[in-house]
C-alpha cells in the first residue's frame, strides 16, 4: 500500500472519510432546503439574507469555540454539539411539518 493511503489501514479513520463527506452533504442541502422554505413561506428577499447571514455565526464565534475546544474534553464536546445538533434538526422538521399540516388553523410556526 502507497504511503499516502496507510491512514485507510485504521478502521475508524475509514469510517469517518467516509462519513464527513455525507455529513457535509447534508448540512449544504439542509441550508439550500432551509433557505428556500424561508423564501417561499415568507416571500421576503430580507429574511432570507437574515437566514443566510445567521450561517456565518459559527464564523464569527470560532475564536472563542476554539478556546474552549483546547480546555475541554473535545470528544465530550463532539457528543454534545451532535446531540444540539439533532435536537435543532429536529424542532426545524416539527416546525415545517406544523406549517404543511396546519391547513388555516394555527400552526406552530406562524409565518
Amino acid at each position: 500500500m502507497p504511503n499516502f493511503l496507510s491512514a485507510f489501514r485504521i478502521q475508524s479513520y475509514r469510517f469517518q472519510w467516509g462519513s464527513d463527506p455525507l455529513n457535509s452533504w447534508a448540512f449544504e442541502m439542509e441550508t439550500l432546503i432551509l433557505g428556500w422554505f424561508v423564501l417561499v413561506t415568507t416571500d421576503s428577499p430580507f429574511l432570507l439574507a437574515a437566514f443566510a447571514a445567521l450561517t456565518f455565526s459559527g464564523t464569527l464565534l470560532s475564536p472563542f469555540f476554539g478556546v474552549l475546544a483546547d480546555r475541554v474534553d473535545r470528544r465530550a464536546i463532539l457528543i454534545i454539539l451532535r446531540l444540539i445538533y439533532g435536537a435543532l434538526a429536529s424542532v426545524i422538521l416539527l416546525l415545517a411539518l406544523s406549517v404543511r399540516y396546519s391547513r388555516g388553523r394555527s400552526s406552530l410556526f406562524p409565518v
